[in-house]
């Protein structure tokens, strides 16, 4: 098609007022630059063509030619098979190679993935973590990258994150963030914090992000401890963060998750647990009531991996523990022990997408670990189907040898 005849039409599905005048130099310009492109595919794609048909002539004639050599002949059974085996398997390989080849592996000395530069907000967060004495488990909202952290993944490089991008969203959480507009927040603290100052310069960047996001403490059941706002400048320090575990001193109960999602609006996460009805038996026998300063209940995660987090415990009652970590339903792998102790049903959903977990007085010790029966049982069955084919294999041998070879022997020497 003409470059200048498709601009025409375009322009007249616009209004009067929209419509642009462009010189005919440029739309001939448009014209070249569009045909050059379109030869250039055009003899990539036949040179591919003739390449392709040309290889698949060669193997069809080597095919023909063998297949005709074997009914002359001139080998048996046996060399025929490997030598169109050996051809079948070339062809595959070729064309695999097309797809597949050296550029496409990655060895440890090379990395497809750029690093990206420490700012000053992910070094303040680094050198904080120095001095500590022990390693501590929180996670970073970076609103400096992409516009939202849902949009980057590069904070993920520094520190443990609430964003990051995958298109397949954790339901939950994604519901979470459409529902209570985190865009809200992430949207106007990049460079909305110096507008506002401009309009007040008395508002501090605490009193910008609650008028800017008025569910902080959603970000502090998540345990978010810092927010990157501008990579320039130091991050919010969020004082509030609920921790890896917590215990809660009271729970209120909804009748399904629709309810439970609208009940994060406005809650204490540090004291609430949102939790539905169909787990109101989960909490028979826990003790609710204020703790004194004596008690000093604790909960805290000693150690971490994606697939396995140990917590030591502390305490003189029953309670409800909440973990700031994705809940799961317990068909999905996950298991829960406490002292050693499979708890049966695993944990519960509280606060419509964390984790909550009846501790019984006196624990010492939880342990969460991933470990589903599919995984299991499956590498279970790849042990057992690899056992039968080598079984099968050394069987067919030794059936093909007594068949061929041992027979044919045999007959060689009664013929003697």
């Amino acid at each position: 098609q003409n470059i200048a005849e498709a601009f025409e039409r375009q322009q007249q599905q616009l209004p009067p007022a929209q419509r642009q005048q462009l010189p005919p130099a440029q739309l001939n310009a448009w014209n070249e630059q569009v045909l050059d492109v379109f030869y250039l595919v055009h003899d990539a794609r036949a040179g591919a063509l003739t390449s392709s048909l040309l290889r698949s002539l060669l193997f069809i004639g080597l095919a023909t030619g063998i297949t005709w050599a074997y009914t002359k002949k001139y080998f048996n059974k046996i060399v025929f098979v490997i030598v169109v085996g050996a051809i079948g398997v070339t062809d595959v390989v070729m064309i695999g190679l097309i797809y597949v080849n050296e550029d496409s592996f990655v060895t440890t000395k090379k990395s497809v993935f750029k690093e990206p530069e420490v700012s000053l907000a992910d070094q303040f967060i680094i050198d904080m973590d120095k001095q500590k004495e022990k390693k501590d488990y929180y996670r970073v909202v970076d609103a400096a990258r992409g516009g939202a952290p849902n949009q980057n993944a590069d904070g993920l490089f520094f520190h443990k994150s609430v964003g990051g991008y995958f298109a397949a969203k954790p339901m939950r959480y994604q519901e979470v963030y459409d529902r209570y507009n985190y865009g809200r927040l992430f949207t106007r603290t990049v460079g909305g914090y110096e507008n506002a100052r401009k309009r007040d310069p008395r508002l501090t960047l605490d009193q910008y992000m609650e008028l800017a996001f008025p569910y902080n403490h959603i970000l502090d059941m998540y345990n978010v401890r810092y927010t990157v706002h501008d990579l320039r400048m130091k991050p919010i320090v969020n004082y509030n963060a609920c921790g890896n575990a917590w215990f809660v001193t009271e729970v209120q109960k909804v009748e399904d998750a629709d309810k439970e999602l609208d009940a994060l609006a406005k809650f204490d996460p540090h004291n609430l647990a949102i939790v539905q009805e169909k787990f109101e038996s989960h909490l028979e026998g826990i003790d609710f009531g204020t703790d004194t300063l004596a008690a000093k209940p604790s909960i805290t995660l000693a150690n971490y991996h994606p697939n396995k987090m140990v917590y030591t415990v502390n305490t003189d009652k029953a309670r409800l523990a909440v973990f700031s970590e994705q809940y799961y339903p317990p068909s999905k792998g996950w298991k829960v022990y406490i002292d050693g102790q499979e708890v049966e049903g695993g944990f519960i959903k509280v606060n419509y997408l964390l984790r909550g977990l009846k501790v019984p007085a006196g624990a010492k010790e939880i342990i969460m670990e991933f470990a589903p029966v599919s995984y299991h049982s499956g590498g279970t069955y790849a042990y057992i189907a690899s056992f039968l084919l080598i079984i099968g294999v050394v069987l067919g041998g030794y059936l093909w040898y007594n068949s061929n070879i041992k027979n044919k022997n045999t007959n060689f020497t009664e013929e003697v």
